[in-house]
C-alpha cells in the first residue's frame, strides 16, 4: 500500500512538474511572441517619431523661409514708401522752384516794364 501511495504521489508530482514545465514553455513562447510584437511596435513608433520630426523640421524651415520672405517684403515696402516720399518731396521742390521761377519772371517783366516806363519818361523830358 505504501508503494501504491508513493507511486500515485510520484505520478501526481510528475504530472504537476510536467504541467508546470509545459506552462513555463508556453509562457516563454508567449513572452517571446510578445517581445517580438513589442519590438515591432517600438520600431514603428520610432519610425513615426522620426517622420514626425522630419516633417516638423521641414515645416519649421518653411515657416522660417516664409518669415524671411515676409521681412524682405516689408523692407521692400518700406523702401518703396521712402522712395515715394522722396519723390513727393522732390515734386514739391520742383513746384516751389517753378513758382519761384514764375515769380522771378514776373519780377523781371515788371522790372523791364518799369525800365521802359522810366526810359519813356526820360525821353519825354
Amino acid at each position: 500500500m505504501s508503494e501504491t501511495r508513493t507511486m500515485k504521489s510520484f505520478d501526481e508530482l510528475t504530472w504537476r512538474i510536467d504541467a508546470a514545465v509545459i506552462k513555463g514553455r508556453m509562457n516563454e513562447v508567449w513572452r517571446s511572441q510578445y517581445m517580438k510584437e513589442w519590438v515591432i511596435i517600438q520600431d514603428a513608433l520610432e519610425e513615426e517619431r522620426e517622420r514626425y520630426e522630419e516633417e516638423r523640421d521641414r515645416a519649421n524651415e518653411e515657416h522660417m523661409r516664409a518669415e524671411k520672405e515676409k521681412e524682405r517684403a516689408e523692407k521692400e515696402k518700406e523702401r518703396a514708401e521712402k522712395e515715394k516720399e522722396r519723390a513727393e518731396i522732390e515734386k514739391e521742390r520742383a513746384e516751389k522752384e517753378k513758382e519761384r521761377a514764375e515769380k522771378e519772371k514776373e519780377r523781371a517783366e515788371k522790372a523791364e516794364k518799369r525800365i521802359k516806363e522810366l526810359e519813356a519818361m526820360l525821353a519825354v523830358k
